[in-house]
């Protein structure tokens, strides 16, 4: 009777045997293929850093140079017309001081 077990126990362990082998391929598999997905994944997230970071100094650049031009513009208004932009402050003091002293 253990004579006749025995090709049986064999094929078993062989079966065991390429099961762990199978194992280990589909785990080294899974594993490539999450490294790749995570490579491509960091990949596209610098790529997206680096849009926005040049996109983010465009908008600073551009924010900087229109405030730039906005002081330049409201000097030269002061400078052409010294009593218009005097009595415009004083007019707008008064505004806001109306409104603040009501709250």
């Amino acid at each position: 009777m253990a004579a006749e077990r025995e090709p049986d126990l064999e094929a078993l362990r062989q079966d065991v045997a390429r099961l762990r082998e199978d194992l280990g391929k589909l785990t080294e598999s899974a594993k490539e293929t999450a490294r790749d997905r995570a490579e491509s994944l960091r990949s596209r997230l610098e790529g997206n850093a680096h849009h926005l970071r040049h996109e983010a100094e465009r908008v600073y650049e551009e924010g900087r140079q229109r405030g730039q031009h906005a002081a330049e513009y409201l000097e030269n208004t002061i400078s052409e017309r010294p009593v218009t932009s005097l009595l415009t402050a004083f007019g707008l003091g008064l505004v806001l001081g109306a409104f603040l002293s009501r709250r």
